[in-house]
């Protein structure tokens, strides 16, 4: 679930709301806008990839992510995308990354998974940098 704040102050009351407790959730991850491409919820009907990456060594996520833009943008269609960074040590995911997807899941899977250079370039690239992309699906709810 994506919640957005005003401001990063408002993030410790956002966090322990009661709307927010009630859901049960156990993982509550702050994070800033550190870069984006397009406007992601152009389309609120749309289906969103939410996915989190973790970083074992000192790579700067961002960096990686903005890396890759390129290769999504061209190869596979996405014309938004919104990089969010973690603004303190309790969250496990260095950076979390949205985007309203082109197509369904599967499509969309598979037209990454089918093209060798998904594997040269963007699996490399996750690699090399220690990242690991951890993905879900969503629909926006109001």
């Amino acid at each position: 679930m994506l919640i957005r704040t005003a401001a990063i102050k408002d993030l410790d009351h956002t966090r322990h709301s009661d709307e927010v407790e009630a859901l049960g959730g156990t993982e509550v991850i702050a994070g800033s806008n550190a870069a984006r491409i397009g406007h992601t919820e152009a389309d609120e009907a749309a289906t969103f990839l939410l996915n989190h990456f973790t970083v074992a060594g000192a790579a700067d996520p961002v960096k990686v992510w903005r890396g890759l833009t390129d290769w999504y943008t061209s190869k596979i269609g996405i014309d938004n995308s919104t990089a969010l960074l973690a603004v303190d040590s309790r969250s496990p995911f260095a950076l979390v990354n949205y985007v309203r997807l082109p197509s369904n899941p599967p499509a969309f899977l598979l037209n990454q998974l089918l093209r060798p250079s998904f594997h040269r370039i963007v699996r490399s690239a996750l690699k090399n940098h220690q990242m690991r992309a951890l993905p879900g699906f969503y629909h926006m709810i109001r």
